[in-house]
């Protein structure tokens, strides 16, 4: 993971609009904005150890029981799945995503962890009432808004009664950056096309009432960026960094941005990140509930 992020940041204050970018590899017929290639593998289990350091552990609900049966939905390179399936041998961990190549191409798979590929916006392939803990993380970049009282029906629908839904998300990054504020714009404008909207997150506890679940809790972290700000800081300027960098070609696609306007803010936001003026903000946060 480190020698990962020593890169990424070595070559984040490199931008040039002369060095074209590798073309990245995105999903077929999906909203999900974020590539789906080699790249994107590390950048996710990156992002897993940095969520994980945040929240003190993989799971933040107080369970009182171990679990049996545990689904964790959209599991991307099945690090979060594969890790609990190593904390609870006795457990059967189930992973679902729609895309199956970035599984284990990084790690080994315990022998309780097995794979689904499927998506969740269209039914999951499991019998009511299969899984006592049910684990989704950052999908609202792939799920539309209208569809999140649905997804979480869908959730619920495969929890048996007395289990937990557990979401972990991330609302839109904020501060007084002018490279950041543009940056956020260009991608909100993108989100939008697709009907995503990522600052609905901030009502979601209100969607798993709505859904039907008791006892939820949701608690927000307010994670500031720039390296100023520790190890934690600088862990969330080269993931955002990268995410927006991942975003470039459907950025300039979509004619949001020159690739000139877009190599030059990025640069910006880079200065950004090391300016102790600066200050600005990632929230994460995750919220709980039960059956």
């Amino acid at each position: 993971m480190f020698r990962w992020l020593r890169r990424q940041t070595k070559n984040a204050s490199n931008v040039s609009s002369n060095l074209v970018p590798p073309r990245r590899r995105f999903a077929d017929a999906v909203p999900y904005i974020l590539p789906t290639d080699p790249d994107e593998v590390n950048r996710l289990d990156f992002q897993h150890f940095m969520i994980r350091h945040l929240f003190g552990g993989n799971i933040v609900t107080p369970l009182h029981t171990m679990p049996k049966a545990v689904l964790d939905v959209g599991c991307g390179t099945g690090r979060w799945a594969a890790e609990v399936a190593t904390q609870f041998p006795s457990a059967m961990v189930t992973g679902v995503d729609i895309d199956a190549s970035l599984l284990g191409s990084t790690m080994t798979i315990p022998p309780n962890f097995t794979f689904t590929q499927a998506n969740i916006l269209e039914g999951l392939p499991f019998a009511d009432a299969s899984f006592d803990f049910v684990h989704q993380r950052f999908l609202v970049l792939g799920i539309p808004t209208p569809r999140w009282p649905a997804v979480i029906q869908e959730l619920g629908r495969v929890t048996r009664p007395g289990g937990w839904i557990e979401l972990v998300e991330a609302v839109n990054p904020y501060g007084n950056g002018v490279a950041l504020g543009r940056l956020m714009d260009w991608g909100a404008q993108m989100a939008k096309r697709r009907d995503l909207d990522a600052s609905a997150m901030a009502h979601l506890d209100d969607l798993m009432r709505s859904g039907g679940l008791r006892h939820v809790t949701m608690r927000r972290f307010d994670v500031p960026i720039g390296k100023q700000y520790g190890r934690l800081g600088q862990w969330c300027a080269t993931d955002l960094q990268t995410i927006v960098n991942a975003v470039r070609e459907p950025v300039l696609k979509l004619n949001l941005a020159s690739p000139e306007a877009f190599d030059a803010t990025m640069a910006e936001f880079h200065r950004e990140s090391e300016d102790p003026s600066i200050q600005q903000y990632w929230p994460f946060l995750y919220a709980y509930g039960q059956k």
